[in-house]
């Protein structure tokens, strides 16, 4: 059936209009002003007020409700999808991280992919790393980092099944030019991060076609007035996409406001970096006998207080960036949607609210938290109706809670 979507502050492509969303077959059929709104057979969704805006796509996000990408068991990776509509997320890239069994983790989330799921799409796998600097392994234990190897890297392509469309790895380590190579020839986007490279180390691998800062300047080899490194290189390189977490605790505001004065908003894209830990209770849990710690301001660490991914989500972002920085709502949702569409290729279908193009849709309130999520024309998420989507396994973990 059809469906209306009503809202008097719908963002378009086009712009901000007062009016209706014409869903048909998981596509935007029509838009209309309120004035011109058709008496059509439909199911009527109206929002009055609240906004409605394109559906997040956040490429860079290990887990969220308990449930996580870095798992054996497709059943979690697809219930992560069915979570994240419930933060205006529409479509993702789970990912995954440096450990002993990352080969089989490909095998299990590219059967999630096959199989049928509901919620977010996933759009590929993201492995962020193992192919890390070990100087800069950040959150991942310093033993899981792996030297750089071909033949490794055709074992993680293989149980992909064709499914590993991004990856994150460090171009100066011995090895990289020929994982890069194999990686570009497949068509996967590559991203320098948890690197410890030079400015020329990194234009290196940017004039090779590595064309994304993982995570910018979380990391990365930091400036220095007689080396600018990779941190001074991703500003410095119009080609190159910057990933951005906007919590405000991986990237401190300052920060955020050079990268914005530094690149277009059609160079930046906002990721959560979430984990399992993201949504839930605060507190310090034990996973795979490592102390992770949520405290209740967000902030997500180590015991020796390193940050271990985010306790926050991209919608949560949008809402610093407009409430505290003044960014317009129309450039953060570019980064939001838009710009993580435009990176993969899949713009024409995804990305932005434009009839012919999918019904990816996420209403919200003025707090920046979630009303309603349309996937592909279907409701997804609804606040009023939706159950709670928290793994309690998770709570098992729970060692010491901060209430």
């Amino acid at each position: 059936m059809k469906k209306l979507i009503k809202s008097s502050r719908i963002y378009g492509e086009g712009g901000l209009m007062d009016g209706a969303i014409l869903v048909e077959g998981g596509k935007i059929a029509s838009l209309f002003q309120r004035d011109a709104i058709p008496d059509v057979d439909a199911q009527v969704f109206d929002y009055g007020d609240s906004r409605i805006i394109p559906g997040i796509i956040d490429l860079h996000v290990h887990g969220f409700k308990g449930w996580a990408a870095k798992t054996l068991d497709k059943e979690e990776v697809k219930n992560m999808a069915r979570a994240l509509p419930s933060v205006g997320v529409t479509a993702f890239q789970p990912t995954n991280s440096a450990w002993d069994y990352q080969v089989e983790n490909n095998a299990a989330i590219a059967d999630a992919m096959e199989e049928g799921y509901e919620g977010a799409r996933m759009l590929g796998i993201h492995m962020e790393g193992p192919f890390y600097n070990v100087k800069r392994h950040g959150g991942t234990a310093a033993k899981d980092v792996k030297p750089c190897s071909l033949e490794l890297m055709k074992q993680f392509w293989d149980a992909g099944r064709g499914h590993v469309t991004y990856m994150t790895i460090a171009c100066e380590v011995p090895g990289a030019d020929e994982v890069i190579d194999f990686c570009l020839e497949r068509g996967m986007i590559l991203g320098m991060g948890h690197s410890d490279a030079t400015y020329a180390e990194a234009m290196h691998a940017f004039n090779k076609g590595v064309k994304v800062g993982i995570h910018s300047f979380n990391a990365m080899r930091p400036i220095h007035q007689r080396e600018v490194s990779l941190y001074g290189a991703v500003l410095l390189d119009n080609r190159v996409y910057n990933e951005l977490i906007p919590d405000f605790y991986h990237v401190c505001p300052e920060m955020i406001q050079i990268l914005l004065r530094m690149k277009p908003t059609h160079k930046i894209l906002l990721m959560s970096d979430s984990d399992a830990m993201s949504a839930m209770r605060p507190g310090k849990y034990n996973i795979k006998g490592v102390i992770n710690i949520s405290e209740k301001n967000g902030l997500m660490h180590l015991e020796d207080g390193t940050i271990n991914s985010s306790s926050k989500y991209v919608l949560y972002g949008i809402g610093n960036l407009v409430e505290k920085l003044g960014v317009s709502m129309e450039d953060a949702i570019q980064m939001a949607s838009r710009t993580p569409a435009e990176l993969m290729g899949i713009q024409r279908h995804k990305g932005s609210i434009l009839p012919t193009k999918d019904a990816d849709l996420a209403v919200i309130d003025d707090e920046y938290e979630s009303i309603a999520t349309f996937v592909e024309g279907e409701l997804a998420y609804d606040k009023a109706t939706s159950p709670d989507l928290t793994n309690p396994k998770m709570y098992d973990l729970l060692i010491e809670a901060f209430d």
